[in-house]
């Protein structure tokens, strides 16, 4: 099966996904190619560029846009728009899906709830080195995205190193100016992705606390890397990190309406703390299989079978 990916390569999430996805789908026989000639099935990104493929068309939904301005409500119109040139479409979360279905007023005769993914071998590396007995990493692109919820996690890794100095907490990716590494906070910046490996690989506990997120590829490889998790309850990580760490109440979920500004998280960070301390005493290492690349895979080459066939 040849599959023709409309999407143009960047240094997004989606592209990171694709990265990962496209050699998996090679290995169980299905090609991936960035022209149309000779494909059977068109996977589009969010929504079609230029042209509405002339074949079984299966449509990637990375989320929708919550926030109440004209451009973003057009970008959710375009999408809905593709969702109904599409066959298929695939959600990246069942929280993606319901409220992707309630914001853009689509029910998709044929749809698929199906993560992204990460090989867990490649975890198999050198950890870095680190002075503290035990670690904390936060690992996101931070800069401009609120719901993010790095200031508030930066309160907890005061608040928690300031009583556990022998703890270290490390913050990977772009973050706002003005935060600074100290003793026990250390902020990496943007890194390459085998470094970023080999940090997830030296951590013991991730710190995953947003107000919304869809299907992170931070969170998934924190996962893959046999992290426990502390992430926040009420929004698409729960999903994902249910039965890998501890849950800490969300007191502002996503309501089914549309955003003034986008939401801090708020949460009782004395909670956080109480996770991470009981996370460090008896971690938690489960890798869901469905988050796995090649389980991904096969489940995208379901989704493709299964479109060809009814188109």
């Amino acid at each position: 099966m040849r599959v023709w990916v409309q999407y143009k390569e960047d240094n997004s999430g989606k592209s990171k996904f694709l990265r990962r996805l496209m050699p998996a789908l090679k290995k169980i026989g299905v090609e991936c190619r960035t022209s149309k000639k000779g494909c059977d099935v068109a996977l589009g990104i969010i929504y079609w560029r230029k042209e509405v493929p002339k074949m079984p068309r299966v449509l990637r939904c990375d989320g929708i846009w919550l926030l109440n301005l004209k451009s973003k409500r057009l970008i959710n119109r375009r999408m809905a728009k593709a969702i109904k040139q599409s066959h298929s479409v695939i959600w990246q979360s069942q929280y993606c899906r319901d409220i992707g279905r309630r914001f853009l007023g689509v029910r998709p005769t044929n749809e698929y709830v199906i993560g992204n993914g990460v090989d867990p071998k490649d975890y198999d590396v050198k950890p870095m080195d680190s002075p503290y007995a035990k670690n904390v990493i936060m690992s996101s692109l931070f800069r401009g995205r609120p719901q993010k919820g790095l200031k508030r996690m930066y309160m907890v890794a005061r608040q928690y190193s300031a009583k556990h100095p022998d703890v270290g907490f490390w913050i990977a990716g772009k973050v706002e100016d003005g935060y600074k590494s100290s003793r026990n906070i250390k902020f990496l910046g943007q890194i390459g992705e085998n470094k970023l490996r080999r940090y997830l690989k030296m951590a013991d506990v991730m710190l995953y606390l947003v107000t919304y997120d869809w299907c992170p590829n931070a969170l998934v490889e924190g996962i893959g890397a046999g992290l426990s998790i502390v992430y926040s309850t009420g929004s698409g990580v729960e999903e994902l990190a249910k039965g890998c760490g501890i849950g800490v109440e969300l007191k502002n979920p996503v309501v089914y309406k549309l955003l003034s500004k986008r939401p801090k998280p708020k949460y009782d960070t004395g909670e956080a703390c109480k996770a991470i301390d009981k996370l460090l005493a008896k971690p938690i290492h489960i890798m869901r299989p469905e988050l796995t690349i090649d389980h991904v895979a096969q489940e995208y080459k379901r989704a493709f079978e299964e479109t060809l066939n009814r188109a």
